[in-house]
């Protein structure tokens, strides 16, 4: 059984209207699931309360807000299970929630970006029972990347869709799949979230650092020295 419990993070509780719009239509369309909401300070005290020191340090030194955040879901799911969808999307069609299997993990094929032909997972979501291995290799792994200030061939290798997809066998199907615009996510097909207008606006007026700048730049890690690694 998957938990009813729906996790989100943003670097701040202040929310522009469009985003407090967003999320306050995802918790309209699905009311039966417990909201939590965490900022940058909230993700940090969860993961000091509930992993070792290397996973506090491993945060800590990543310096992009987006691989602090890939690594607090991979946490909050391990530790309570349930749903983890990133703060952009607002449900397309109707969808909610309930509507999956109660008992069935859910991940989403993302884009192959890259042109590699490798596997990656998009976790904008993530459907996943507590205890998962996944989660639990994903977290075992960024520790080490940061403790090796490993970059890998692309920006989504230190944390994100490479490294989750490495745990799947190349020949896995999903249900869930990013679209070809990279605009919604699909269910068997059918749109059922849609990232809002406005989004990349906000983070540009915001002034935050694009983890892809970071990772071409070479500064992932706050440590000094990093040396780029393939």
């Amino acid at each position: 059984m998957i938990p009813k419990k729906l996790f989100q993070t943003w670097h701040s509780k202040v929310l522009s209207s469009r985003m407090r719009d967003c999320v306050d239509a995802l918790k309209a369309a699905n009311p039966d699931y417990e909201h939590h909401f965490y900022d940058d300070a909230d993700c940090r005290a969860f993961i000091e309360a509930n992993f070792p020191v290397e996973v506090v340090d491993a945060f800590d030194a990543l310096v992009p807000g987006a691989y602090k955040a890939d690594l607090w879901r991979y946490c909050a799911l391990y530790i309570h299970g349930g749903v983890y969808l990133d703060i952009k999307f607002r449900p397309l069609n109707g969808f909610r929630f309930s509507v999956l299997e109660e008992d069935k993990e859910y991940f989403c094929r993302d884009l192959d970006v890259t042109g590699r032909g490798t596997l990656g997972i998009y976790n904008a979501i993530l459907v996943c029972r507590a205890g998962n291995p996944i989660l639990k290799q994903c977290i075992d792994q960024i520790v080490r990347h940061v403790a090796e200030e490993y970059y890998g061939f692309d920006y989504l290798c230190p944390t994100g869709p490479a490294l989750m997809g490495g745990f799947f066998p190349p020949s896995a199907t999903f249900e869930l799949r990013l679209s070809s615009s990279a605009q919604c996510i699909e269910w068997v097909g059918r749109p059922i979230l849609g990232i809002y207008r406005g989004y990349r606006l906000k983070q540009w007026m915001e002034g935050r650092t694009r983890y892809y700048k970071a990772w071409q730049q070479r500064k992932v890690y706050a440590r000094k020295g990093a040396v780029a690694r393939y």
